[in-house]
């Protein structure tokens, strides 16, 4: 493994400037530049998958030794603009190399410049490729330049913008602020990108009936008519008598007559996964009914 990667690194020093990932592999080494304040500086991968498989080599442009880490955080200690390069080297799992690519990207450092930039954003309940963004940037002035760019060729100069997408996936969020600059201190620039999901409409309409077994009033056969249904749907039963069941369509027998609260519960992996400004769920939707067993 050790002399495997020592050739990734030569052939990564080779050609520190220029891509050179095969068609179909997955070695994007572009990144995105976060101000944690005046001189320090995270950098956040597209590609966030570490070792065994995938390295990741950082040259801050300032002399530092080579950092190795996914994400680094660096601080700097003059200000200037820095030439940072990501270069990214993946295998497999036979540990065969398979592609490497780097990335360079202009950073610049300004001490006096104490803007940090960041956002967040929600989805709307009307629209759910509607998305209302929110610019949590400090210190923020009125005379401020804003741009947001929404990973779709679209952009906006409003502080809070409301943007809709013309249809579901995977979009790079950048936003910049650019402070005017004074007789006394240079321009102020600070950037952040984010990866925004934009998920399918959520259209999982769980429904079911019961018939009762003429044989024994005590036994019934649910039917799931749940739509629409995929095939890595989770389904999830509770029979109000403190058991439950995962099967599509279960038949289950109670113990005792009673009026029984049964709840069928739908997660649509593919149907509706949705997304908040940092993280995922899944919405469960319900089908709720009393039924009562008699002898």
């Amino acid at each position: 493994m050790k002399k495997i990667f020592t050739l990734l690194w030569l052939t990564i020093t080779a050609f520190t400037f220029k891509a050179t990932a095969q068609p179909g592999t997955n070695c994007n080494a572009e990144f995105a530049v976060q101000y944690i304040n005046n001189l320090t500086v995270k950098f956040n991968p597209v590609i966030t998958e570490g070792a065994p498989l995938v390295q990741h080599f950082w040259h801050f442009g300032d002399g530092s030794p080579v950092n190795q880490q996914v994400s680094p955080t660096h601080t700097y200690t003059l200000p200037g603009t820095y030439a940072v390069v990501h270069t990214i080297a993946r295998v497999n799992q036979n540990n065969v190399p398979v592609c490497t690519q780097s990335f360079t990207r202009q950073v610049t450092i300004n001490a006096a410049c104490n803007l940090v930039v960041n956002f967040s954003w929600s989805g709307t309940a009307a629209n759910p490729l509607t998305v209302a963004f929110q610019n949590l940037s400090v210190p923020l002035s009125n005379t401020d330049s804003i741009t947001w760019n929404f990973g779709d060729n679209s952009t906006s100069h409003a502080v809070n913008p409301v943007h809709t997408y013309a249809n579901p996936g995977t979009y790079n969020v950048c936003l910049t602020v650019i402070k005017i600059p004074t007789p006394t201190s240079g321009p102020c620039i600070r950037y952040i990108g984010k990866t925004v999901i934009i998920p399918p409409p959520c259209n999982l309409l769980p429904n079911f009936n019961w018939t009762v077994d003429p044989n024994n009033p005590l036994r019934i056969q649910f039917h799931n008519l749940t739509t629409p249904v995929a095939v890595n749907d989770s389904v999830r039963w509770t029979f109000g008598d403190g058991t439950s069941s995962n099967a599509v369509n279960p038949v289950h027998n109670y113990t005792a007559p009673g009026t029984y609260t049964v709840c069928l519960k739908g997660s649509g992996i593919q149907t509706i996964m949705c997304t908040h400004p940092a993280t995922w769920w899944l919405i469960s939707l319900r089908n709720r009914i009393q039924i009562t067993i008699t002898n």
